[in-house]
């Protein structure tokens, strides 16, 4: 199970939205019960997969201290870096929509 959840845990951290429904629906055959979601860690999952595939939200290192979804580490790193990821990425695509029109 560990190694199942570690393979979750590596697809969301580069926003791989698709990857990790496809990789989740795989384990429905095991699960006993639906897995449940606090409605905070929905949002900020859904603010992830904004981001786009390939995004890396999470190191490698801070992957290997985050032991699951319901760990509380992972949701309080996100929480502060997800709004500066996405401001940041707004400002880029901003800058590149004013240089583009620029001739």
């Amino acid at each position: 199970v560990r190694m199942r959840v570690k393979r979750a845990l590596q697809l969301f951290a580069v926003s791989n939205r698709t990857a990790l429904e496809e990789f989740e629906s795989s384990l429905d055959h095991m699960r006993r019960a639906p897995l449940q979601l606090p409605s905070e860690h929905r949002f900020l999952m859904e603010q992830v997969f904004e981001l786009g595939a390939g995004t890396r939200i999470l190191t490698q290192q801070e992957l290997k201290h985050i032991g699951s979804f319901s760990d509380q580490e992972l949701w309080s790193l996100l929480s502060g870096r997800i709004p500066q990821m996405a401001a940041h990425q707004a400002a880029q695509q901003a800058a590149q929509h004013s240089g583009a029109v620029e001739l």
